[in-house]
């Protein structure tokens, strides 16, 4: 039997299909990585708030301390507003409605800081979110005049 020589050309050729397989890899091994950044700095941010509101909203009546509890794992009163608000925004789907309502009344328990999140929840497509919303901005408001000196 004899072998096929290496020609130039045989070579050449395939030294660009190699090249061209490596590409494809750099290519896709890239695409997942994009995908698993995306994942990390997305979708479980909004796990575990979604997972913090289903918290809240299994705990009925909501016991003493229990929104401050939860506004500090959610690591504080401007990374609460921020996570909460950012899952707001989400596509709702029916079995998160109370969800969205425990993140309305953690809201209220962040002050002044949710007030403009809290704002623009005034004009939600679920009732029980615009009444506590309402809601919240009157405490909030409350508690301010309560601070300031008359």
């Amino acid at each position: 039997m004899s072998t096929p020589e290496a020609t130039p050309e045989r070579t050449q050729a395939s030294t660009r299909r190699s090249k061209r397989l490596y590409l494809l890899w750099a290519i896709a091994l890239t695409l997942l990585l994009a995908a698993g950044a995306f994942c990390w700095a997305v979708v479980v941010p909004v796990w575990r708030t979604r997972g913090e509101l289903q918290r809240v909203a299994a705990e009925t009546p909501i016991q003493e301390g229990a929104l401050a509890a939860a506004i500090s794992r959610l690591g504080g009163r401007e990374a609460a507003v921020r996570r909460i608000a950012f899952y707001l925004k989400l596509p709702c789907r029916t079995e998160d409605l109370e969800s969205r309502w425990a993140g309305v009344w953690i809201l209220g328990e962040c002050g002044e800081e949710a007030v403009p999140v809290l704002e623009s929840l005034r004009d939600d497509f679920d009732p029980k979110v615009k009444m506590y919303t309402v809601e919240a901005l009157r405490k909030i408001k409350a508690a301010e005049a309560a601070k300031s000196p008359k």
